[in-house]
């Protein structure tokens, strides 16, 4: 029932969808028209930035901000990859509205073709008929300038979540339920099918903070796609969307849906003091049209009185909306059980290797300072105060060490943190391990969160309960098949383990996750809603 003031990306939310072909050059000139003083970034989310890791987006640490007046040419080369995507600004909370997906085609024959829609679609070993997307926000009924001095600001206590989660940019905030204009309130999503097809359903998280679970009522769901990569084909009851995640579904329609012609789409919240309930407003609806008639749109617009009647009626009938768990469990969802496909031979030599050549374990612990602001604090080290003057990126190049003894810096001696650069040092061609440790002080609960990879993918090796400790866990595998992802949550378990050595009496081990990558190049790895950026870069170069 009130306007916000949002930035968008040329006058749309989501912002508009790119697209591109394995092999592509592309260039995207970001241009802030802004009038104030607000300065941005634009990072490309899960596209590798191979040799172009100033195209990574992220402002003081691969680029200077982006001022009002100025433009940014972001210059890089799809390598070896294909699938679902998505771009977002990387400055402040901009996030919310700055995003939208970007679609990586790996040829003409997984491209759709609006001059020939009835020719099969095929990507790797699988066709389908035809594809969709569903691009999930969040969405704060307050400006978003006003929620990010709430989050860095003394007051902060916890993340109170979202308002509102959206389906491809809409949805209805149900205090205003029944006082629907169709001018200005067009409703939820909804999309439209045809009985006796196959789709692919590309699912994007461009949301920045909840973990959500989402299913189709009425309809079996099969994973196809992680983060850009082909999986075997898993048959999932509901999938799981951490932050920045995304995942294709196959889906069949029915042949003969008969007079049942409206299903449901919704989410809940997983790992969130929510739990249990299905999310504030996030519903989508997947409608059947008559295959004989003239085809309609493929997503259209629920609206005004239908969307009060239909809305209340499909959300109460257990037959048309999707049972989703009403506990965070199983943990994790279950990505043990998925294994990515056509995986290249050096990630699966790495992925088979017993050991590493080094481990790195990074440590995050939520603080309360003295002024009462909430920060994180990564290996005990804060954030550090104020923004350099050169992009960090630019820094290492200018005080390049080639004599370094990375040896010394080993996981016995502060896990490689070299203070001076802020960063973990590795060398060139290695296969490393790094531990994502989750831990908590007295009352603050065990958070679940996502952490994702910058311009790099990673493998998915093992996970646990509690504390990581490398002499116990060092060779735990908790995942039996190569898992390419960008993306990967740390689940606050219920199992905690105190801290030894801690400055914090109360200190306790939460949950950890263990990734494996293999260092050809610069790359950064952050937590999605925790403002600290470490980096590890290519010392040969």
């Amino acid at each position: 029932m009130k306007d916000l003031p949002a930035i968008l990306v040329n006058g749309q939310f989501p912002a508009p969808t790119l697209y591109a072909f394995d092999g592509d050059e592309i260039e995207v000139n970001v241009c802030n028209k802004m009038t104030d003083n607000t300065t941005t970034s634009v990072h490309f989310h899960g596209i590798k930035q191979y040799g172009t890791s100033y195209s990574d987006g992220v402002p003081h640490v691969t680029q200077d901000p982006i001022k009002p007046g100025e433009c940014f040419l972001y210059k890089f080369k799809i390598i070896d990859q294909t699938g679902s995507y998505f771009y977002h600004a990387h400055s402040g909370f901009q996030s919310d509205t700055v995003n939208g997906a970007f679609i990586v085609y790996p040829n003409e024959d997984a491209q759709p073709d609006e001059n020939n829609k009835n020719k099969k679609l095929r990507d790797g070993p699988y066709e389908y008929d035809e594809e969709l997307m569903l691009y999930l926000n969040e969405w704060w009924h307050q400006p978003f300038y006003e929620r990010e001095n709430y989050y860095y600001g003394p007051s902060y206590l916890l993340d109170q979540g979202s308002g509102s989660i959206l389906m491809n940019g809409r949805s209805v905030h149900y205090p205003t339920f029944g006082l629907l204009d169709p001018q200005k309130c067009p409703g939820l999503t909804v999309i439209k099918v045809e009985p006796g097809k196959t789709y692919r359903l590309r699912i994007i998280g461009g949301h920045t903070y909840q973990i959500l679970g989402l299913a189709i009522a009425g309809h079996d769901m099969t994973v196809m796609e992680v983060d850009g990569q082909l999986t075997e084909l898993y048959n999932a009851d509901f999938i799981e969307m951490p932050a920045g995640q995304r995942i294709s579904l196959l889906f069949k329609t029915h042949e003969n849906p008969g007079d049942r012609k409206r299903y449901t789409i919704a989410t809940n919240y997983r790992w969130h003091l929510r739990m249990p309930q299905y999310s504030n407003n996030g519903f989508a609806f997947i409608d059947y049209i008559d295959k004989n008639k003239e085809k309609e749109t493929s997503t259209g617009l629920l609206a005004g009185i239908d969307l009060a009647k239909d809305t209340l009626h499909n959300i109460v009938d257990p037959l048309r909306i999707p049972l989703l768990p009403l506990t965070s469990l199983p943990f994790p969802w279950p990505w043990p059980k998925l294994a990515s496909i056509n995986v290249p031979d050096r990630e699966r030599d790495i992925f088979k290797r017993v050991e590493p050549d080094r481990t790195i374990i990074v440590k995050s612990l939520l603080n309360k300072m003295k002024d009462g602001r909430a920060r994180f604090s990564i290996n005990d080290s804060l954030p550090p105060v104020g923004d350099p003057v050169t992009p960090l990126l630019f820094q290492f190049l200018d005080n390049f060490i080639p004599n370094l003894d990375i040896e010394a810096n080993s996981i016995l001696l502060d896990n490689g943190y070299f203070a001076r650069n802020r960063t973990f040092e590795v060398k060139a061609n290695e296969v490393v391990d790094i531990v994502f440790q989750d831990n908590s002080i007295g009352a603050f609960p065990c958070m679940t969160h996502a952490w994702h990879i910058h311009g790099h993918q990673h493998l998915l090796i093992a996970h646990g309960e509690g504390l990581y400790v490398h002499e116990k866990h060092k060779d735990l595998r908790t995942y039996p098949n190569p898992i390419l992802k960008d993306v990967t949550a740390v689940y606050g378990t219920t199992k905690i383990e105190k801290a030894q050595g801690s400055d914090y009496a109360l200190e306790h081990g939460c949950g950890w996750t263990k990734v494996r990558i293999y260092t050809v190049i610069f790359i950064l790895f952050m937590s999605y809603n925790r403002q600290v950026i470490y980096c590890i870069y290519n010392l040969s170069h």
